[in-house]
């Protein structure tokens, strides 16, 4: 157990923390530094980076879906939060946690050699029966009228905005632009390119010149279009990283959302339905299962008591 907090009854009503990592300004990070440096602060909260905050005494470390792209860095030397995390705690002798709905590879492996041990293990039994468990080619507009029935609904998209991938229904190419940029759409009949940024409301293929296209990847703005005009009736929310909701006070309605911004809701979701699968474990990413993963078991955190998953 942590030193700051010794027993149930002995709490201290107030505790110094701070933010620290690259996300701060300059001066912002420098001022963080001297605070912790000082040992004036009782817990640091923070980013991947935060892993360096220089506490002179550390008793607990503890790092949250570790599993996550976000934990790793992308330069050189490529290191991990994970790893950095056990060095540390080795080093200061500090109880260290890992909290998530599915852990890493390299987490996994660790726990079947025994030196990390899991402490609880959440079970979705009591939540989740098999057979209110659908796979595809189920509908899954069946699913979300269901679950009208009873609730709200959450649909879990991979991509954000309208679409990220179109082609050209005569010649088959991928919709490109002059200067050889990929073309998305923001919004429909608003075409962007990915290189340049050129915008332009008529789009027509730089091979055939036909203005006929067919969408392979959709986001989140098209599937809550779509929601909306199958279910007159009931609202349609949207939450992305540009746009969160975090809490609703709903009691009939459909969220359409990307990983991890799935907002709280009541008890939970009448229904879940989890969209383009295919399309995930297809990317050329080494990790690309183990994010599947991570993704769908954060998502499985929401459904209520007898919910139905698609």
């Amino acid at each position: 157990s942590s030193d700051l907090f010794p027993s149930h009854d002995n709490r201290s009503e107030c505790i110094d923390f701070i933010e620290f990592g690259s996300h701060l300004s300059q001066s912002q990070r420098k001022r963080a530094y001297e605070e912790i440096s000082g040992g004036r602060i009782d817990l640091v909260l923070g980013t991947r980076s935060a892993i360096f905050a220089p506490m002179t005494a550390v008793s607990e470390l503890v790092v949250i879906n570790e599993a996550s792209q976000h934990m790793y860095e992308q330069k050189a030397p490529y290191w991990s939060i994970r790893e950095l995390a056990m060095l540390r705690s080795s080093i200061d002798g500090a109880h260290l946690y890992f909290v998530s709905s599915s852990p890493s590879t390299e987490l996994m492996h660790a726990i079947h050699q025994g030196s990390v041990s899991i402490l609880s293990r959440k079970s979705f039994a009591d939540r989740i029966n098999r057979p209110r468990v659908s796979c595809a080619p189920t509908n899954y507009i069946d699913i979300v009228r269901r679950g009208l029935g009873a609730g709200s609904v959450l649909v879990s998209v991979a991509e954000k905005g309208f679409s990220n991938l179109f082609i050209c229904k005569r010649c088959r190419n991928v919709a490109r632009c002059a200067c050889g940029g990929r073309i998305t759409m923001a919004q429909r009949n608003i075409f962007i390119c990915t290189l340049c940024a050129s915008k332009t409301g008529n789009w027509k293929c730089k091979e055939c010149a036909s203005p006929d296209y067919a969408m392979l990847r959709t986001g989140t703005d098209k599937i809550a279009e779509e929601l909306g005009k199958t279910f007159l009736s009931s609202a349609v929310f949207l939450s992305t990283a540009e746009k969160p909701v975090s809490e609703l006070d709903f009691e009939r309605g459909i969220v359409v959302a990307t990983s991890g911004m799935e907002p709280r809701i009541g008890d939970g979701y009448s229904a879940i339905v989890l969209l383009n699968g295919e399309e995930l474990v297809s990317r050329p990413f080494i990790r690309t299962e183990e994010e599947v993963l991570q993704r769908w078991f954060s998502t499985l955190q929401h459904p209520k008591k007898g919910g139905e998953i698609s």
